[in-house]
């Protein structure tokens, strides 16, 4: 007879654990905070991992109708996001006319153990690298660093060789005044 605390359904995606039983999402361990209506269109997605899921069957999932349900549709998918680290939307993406989809690998966990935190392999190959995005951003903020100061050294250049000429021109439209030779 197994324990029913022991009990879990669940899956696994990346490094997360959606626990259905408990209602919880966890990563390492740790519990995130999500509430009712986020974690249940959590699961939705990830029940349907790969498939478009159309914005209208998510206002069905939480209720209501009209732009308040659109809104709370709206709110809950920038919380999983928040949850997840998803905020550029690379792991929920928009589908063409309005759709969302759970774009990873999702293991279902075994319907009567516990999930097994250990077995979530943080390195999974399904799961998004950060570091890439992370260096393709630092050499994005270093290039445009280089182009600014370029444009600054470049830009007094031009502004000394302007303000030479204008000399030149100054000291010769003087000079002719004068009727001097320019210096």
């Amino acid at each position: 007879m197994s324990d029913i605390h022991n009990d879990r359904r669940g899956y696994a995606f990346g490094d997360f654990v959606v626990d259905i039983d408990e209602g919880l999402l966890i990563r390492d361990g740790d519990n995130l905070p999500l509430g009712r209506s986020a974690f249940n269109l959590l699961r939705y997605l990830v029940e349907r991992s790969g498939s478009i899921v159309e914005k209208r069957e998510l206002v069905d999932l939480l209720g209501g109708d009209g732009k308040d349900a659109e809104y709370r549709v709206a709110e809950c998918l920038a919380e999983v996001r928040r949850a997840i680290d998803d905020e550029p939307g690379e792991i929920i993406r928009i589908a063409t006319g309005g759709g969302y989809m759970l774009d990873l690998k999702v293991h279902p966990l075994s319907d009567t153990k516990k999930p097994d935190l250990e077995a979530v392999n943080p390195a999974d190959p399904t799961r998004p690298e950060r570091g890439g995005r992370i260096a393709s951003l630092i050499a994005l903020i270093l290039l445009s660093l280089i182009w600014v100061i370029l444009a600054l050294v470049v830009g007094q250049d031009a502004q000394a060789e302007a303000q030479s000429v204008a000399k030149t021109s100054t000291s010769a439209a003087m000079c002719s005044i004068r009727g001097a030779p320019p210096a």
